[in-house]
């Protein structure tokens, strides 16, 4: 396509309400999602290195729980994605305990709602700092709930830590959107 044709697609777009942008930006978003997710599974170099960063994530999420936990007096063992607690009962670290697909999601949305891009370069990586943080925080809840309450800790795992996490996301996302909106209406006063 040549500049004159891009031009007018730039100040069409432009002169879309933020709901049409939102919804633009989240189309083009999604094809380069499953575009990676292709070139992931079919170049074996990207996939290696794609599986050493979700090993390297699972060790700092473990690391970060286990030191925490210690300095609570809690005897825990790591071993792989196995929590170890009092030299019997245990927790598996599975891939969906990082909640990569929701820091996806949550970077998705900054990303596709309609933002100064330098906002959104400080927003992303605050939300998936506060994302992991919250993690740490589920683990260490689910340790305390496999030694005080196990008989909780499915519930406490399928159900109500997701949903903690959920809202602390939602919230995030509310109070972008809150900050975007008054950054919005104090250059229209």
């Amino acid at each position: 396509m040549n500049q004159r044709g891009i031009k007018p697609l730039i100040k069409l777009y432009q002169s879309r309400p933020i709901p049409e942008k939102l919804i633009i930006n989240s189309l083009l978003l999604t094809g380069i999602f499953f575009f990676l997710i292709y070139i992931k599974n079919n170049i074996p170099a990207v996939k290696t290195l794609y599986e050493e960063i979700i090993f390297h994530l699972t060790n700092i999420l473990l690391a970060s729980s286990k030191f925490i936990l210690t300095l609570s007096d809690y005897n825990i063992q790591v071993y792989g994605k196995l929590i170890i607690l009092d030299n019997y009962k245990s927790l598996l670290l599975d891939r969906g305990c990082l909640g990569r697909n929701l820091m996806a999601t949550f970077a998705g949305f900054v990303l596709a709602y309609p933002a100064p891009f330098k906002q959104k370069l400080i927003f992303i990586p605050l939300g998936l700092f506060i994302i992991n943080v919250s993690n740490v925080l589920r683990i260490i809840g689910l340790v305390f709930t496999l030694k005080y309450y196990p008989q909780y800790v499915d519930i406490n795992h399928h159900l109500i830590f997701k949903v903690f996490i959920y809202i602390i996301v939602f919230a995030m996302w509310a109070m972008w959107i809150s900050h975007l909106n008054k950054h919005i209406n104090k250059q229209n006063l």
